[in-house]
């Protein structure tokens, strides 16, 4: 998968997710060494930022690896998402993944609706081989 296409699929995700919950997901920071340093840095959602970003990240080493970027939603939750894009070849490990952290209260994703509305777009978007809620398996 080329950078643009990467960069695509994790802008396309964002603005997603944007549109299911906009007080939690509408802004992202990139992580930093402390809380005031990384709220300094919010990133700008599109997709030319994320290009630069996935392009910058990725494993000038290992091409088949891809790249990771995380982000987080600072004072509001928090919230964190991390991606690994761009990842081939036929060893177990190199799989693409997509990971969010939803903070431990949550209003919103204490009602069950909202946690099925979050599943199935994680589910529709990403066409999943395995979904993971706090380490347990979900079946769909």
């Amino acid at each position: 998968m080329e950078v643009e296409q990467c960069s695509e699929l994790v802008y396309g995700f964002l603005i997603l997710l944007k549109e299911h919950n906009s007080t939690l997901f509408s802004h992202w920071y990139k992580k930093g060494r402390s809380k005031k340093d990384a709220m300094k840095n919010e990133i700008i959602l599109e997709p030319f930022f994320l290009n630069n970003e996935i392009n910058r990240n990725w494993d000038k080493l290992f091409h088949n690896l891809g790249a990771r970027i995380s982000y987080w939603t600072g004072n509001i939750g928090p919230a964190d998402i991390s991606f690994q894009v761009g990842v081939y070849g036929d060893r177990p490990h190199h799989v693409n993944s997509c990971v969010l952290g939803l903070p431990e209260k949550c209003d919103f994703y204490e009602d069950e609706q909202n946690r099925i509305k979050l599943i199935r777009l994680f589910k529709e978007y990403w066409k999943p081989d395995e979904l993971l809620i706090n380490g347990s398996k979900v079946n769909f």
